[in-house]
């Protein structure tokens, strides 16, 4: 046995330190590809890496994981299989083909940068360089080993030759390849190669192949063969007979029936793998192949039969219930209790006797007490509404209202902050929310308390590296966490405004920059300040975008902080600045409008037209009349007119329609295409005017020969008469 066989028993380690690891590089993985090289956030994730694998390798020469697609063998054991930052890091390497990974003292800080590199990869660009094998040498990486197996192209009898007895994740997967190829070495070649061994999924594409009659694959030889090796199997076999029994109970009944029928002729009832799978499937399942084997006289076992008869009515007993227990403990022995389990000094003894003492009388039990079928399911939606984490949570807020001595209480603060850390690496924003809550919540009520109680937290939350991360996860997530992540910096509130501010100001994606401008404008006038602040800033997309979230807010703003902006050398900041005034200061606004009407650049004129169409002041249309009857119509002038056109027709004041009937009815005889044009535009604009003063206009063009005047103008009218 090889020092990097993963089942290699070494000396033992700590396991808390292990995981920690494995989520450190993980996030260090996920960094590489969220920031550009060289950025700080990498920096910072490949020194807390190294420093961990110092802290592994004081007993270790190397460490080891074997990888299967949701979890990680170390030593012969799964590590957290329900860890999501675990699970994550071994469903990307089982993307790649990883078999194991391998770590040897103190592998260098490029050579660990190369590695991270190496797995940010696709599987195919891995395969089109010539695989692992080949690239590790390449990017001189001899300090990390990888191994690269293909779980999905193994038989039996070589994965046996490999490890003695295939994993329990092949087992599933070997029998899924066999149900719908019939082989175990050949995938069904009308599968994607990316075909998902879900449970569900599976169980759909066989529903549908038996459905329409496809089905020829022999899958009594498959269920034959995974019944054998369950019940033969030395390793832990939780893990297939779930996704079996999650198979089994998505299957249509006729399938269903084929099904266990089968597995049961096969099934030993003294054999402990068969409890187990029986008492994984559904009452129904179970009640439903106890009538048939009743109806069919099937050939079943006795004993089978009588243990399907047993787990039926132990199933059926759930929600009867007896009154009992122990007495409850009080709030001191609670305190004291819950203060041992969090006690920093104690970590190797996570479990303290009190309550070893209480599991092992429930372990010995001879039956269990079971809830009312209403507390239970009360009970259940409680626990399934919130995560495990999230009660930590709540318990570690809770006792900080306690009278705890500075060890305890930093050891405290330390569970938090590795939680805030946690919730965050996961998407769980609810929970970084509730955290944060809590902290509020125990500062407002305890305004004497030290500093020094909850300072480290507070930092925490609010460094800017941590925000950071934060405000990367609204790409990172998607849309579906987009909320949670609003409602989580809104309770942190203007202490997020400079984050938000930077990202802002780099941020590619207008849908992402959208979604910053909206958070910004939701923390109303707190945010003003750290706005005002950066107005003055170089960047004129960020100063625009700024004076954006002004814009969309309702609350006041100090008007004289943005004055010093009239004279700003970009457009777009002068249009933004004018729609900000007309929502604030009206007179100003159309006193700057009127400048900029009045400009000789043709550019900022143009904005100007486009922006009047807020204004109402009579100086504004008759400016806006003005440059219309300046130039006869040319080509050259078209849109020019068409857009004085439009803000007249927006603004709709009747002292306008003298000069747009001149317009309308001038050159009748002869038209260019560009007057055609222009009297089009003029009609669709008349919407906007008294109807009463713009109808004899309409009758006029309705009896005219001009045959697109004349459509709109009808259409115009019978609008009318149908309002």
């Amino acid at each position: 046995m090889t020092p990097n066989d993963p089942f290699n028993v070494n000396p033992i380690i700590d396991l808390r330190l292990l995981v920690e690891f494995i989520s450190q590089f993980n996030r260090s993985r996920r960094q590489l590809s969220t920031y550009p090289p060289g950025h700080p956030m990498i920096e910072s994730a490949l020194e807390k890496t190294l420093t961990l694998l110092d802290q592994l390798f004081k007993d270790r020469e190397s460490i080891t994981f074997g990888v299967s697609k949701e979890a990680l063998m170390f030593d012969q054991q799964w590590l957290e299989k329900k860890n999501p930052a675990i699970s994550d890091f071994a469903a990307a390497l089982a993307r790649l083909g990883v078999a194991t990974i391998g770590f040897h003292r103190k592998p260098q800080r490029e050579e660990l940068l190369q590695t991270l590199q190496l797995l940010c990869l696709d599987r195919q660009t891995i395969i089109d360089q010539g695989g692992v094998e080949l690239l590790l040498p390449q990017k001189q990486i001899s300090q990390i080993d990888i191994t690269s197996i293909d779980y999905s192209a193994f038989h039996a009898t070589e994965e046996e030759r490999l490890k003695g007895e295939p994993l329990p994740s092949v087992l599933w997967e070997n029998l899924i390849i066999r149900l719908l190829s019939g082989e175990e070495t050949r995938r069904d070649p009308s599968l994607p190669p990316d075909f998902s061994f879900n449970p569900m999924d599976v169980a759909n594409h066989l529903n549908r192949e038996f459905q329409q009659g496809r089905m020829v694959q022999n899958y009594d030889q498959a269920l034959a063969a995974f019944s054998q090796k369950v019940q033969h199997s030395k390793q832990a076999i939780n893990y297939p007979l779930d996704r079996f029994a999650e198979l089994i109970t998505n299957l249509t009944p006729d399938l269903r029936r084929q099904f266990l029928a089968s597995t049961f002729r096969r099934l030993d009832p003294a054999n402990a793998a068969t409890e187990i799978l029986l008492g994984k499937l559904p009452t129904r399942v179970i009640l439903a192949t106890l009538e048939d084997i009743n109806q069919k006289q099937l050939n079943i076992s006795e004993k089978l039969v009588s243990l399907l008869g047993k787990l039926s009515r132990h199933q059926e007993k759930t929600g009867q219930s007896q009154a009992g227990g122990q007495a409850r403990a009080t709030p001191d022995q609670l305190k004291e209790q819950l203060t041992t389990i969090f006690r920093e000094e104690e970590k190797g003894k996570f479990t303290p006797e009190f309550y070893q003492q209480t599991l092992d009388q429930i372990v010995t039990m001879d039956e269990l007490t079971l809830l009312p079928e209403v507390d239970a399911e009360r009970f259940l939606q409680q626990i399934q509404s919130r995560s495990v984490e999230r009660h930590c949570c709540a318990v570690f807020l809770q006792l900080f209202h306690q009278d705890l001595d500075p060890e305890s209480a930093g050891g405290l603060q330390n569970s938090l902050i590795d939680l805030a850390h946690f919730f965050l690496e996961v998407g769980d924003f609810k929970g970084l929310r509730f955290l944060h809550c809590g902290l509020l919540n125990y500062l407002q009520q305890n305004p004497q308390s030290p500093p020094a109680q909850t300072d480290r937290l507070r930092t925490t939350l609010e460094d800017p590296k941590f925000q950071q991360e934060v405000l990367d996860s609204l790409k990172r997530w998607g849309e579906g966490k987009q909320n949670e992540i609003r409602a989580y910096i809104q309770a942190i509130g203007v202490a997020f405004a400079e984050s938000l501010i930077d990202h802002l100001a780099k941020e590619e994606e207008i849908r992402i920059r959208r979604l910053y401008v909206n958070t910004l404008a939701a923390m109303g006038r707190a945010a003003h300040q750290v706005i005002f602040s950066r107005l003055n800033d170089t960047r004129w997309f960020l100063v625009r975008n700024l004076l954006s979230v002004l814009r969309i807010q309702d609350d006041p703003i100090d008007l004289k902080k943005i004055y010093v902006l009239e004279k700003h050398p970009h457009l777009r900041v002068n249009q933004e600045l004018l729609k900000l005034l007309f929502k604030f200061d009206r007179s100003r606004a159309d006193n700057l409008l009127l400048k900029k009407l009045s400009s000789a650049d043709p550019r900022l004129q143009a904005h100007a037209i486009e922006l009047a169409e807020q204004s109402r002041n009579p100086v504004i249309v008759d400016k806006l009349l003005q440059l219309l009857n300046r130039e006869k119509l040319k080509n050259k002038n078209l849109s020019h007119k068409i857009s004085l056109i439009k803000s007249l027709g927006i603004i709709g004041s009747e002292t306008s329609l003298p000069s747009i009937e001149k317009w309308l009815f001038s050159g009748w005889i002869f038209q260019s295409p560009a007057r055609k044009q222009l009297k089009m535009e003029i009609v669709r604009s008349l919407d906007n005017y008294p109807f009463a003063r713009v109808q004899p206009l309409l009758c006029k063009l309705a009896s005219s020969r001009q045959n697109e005047l004349r459509r709109l103008a009808e259409d115009r009218l019978a609008q009318d008469a149908r309002n």
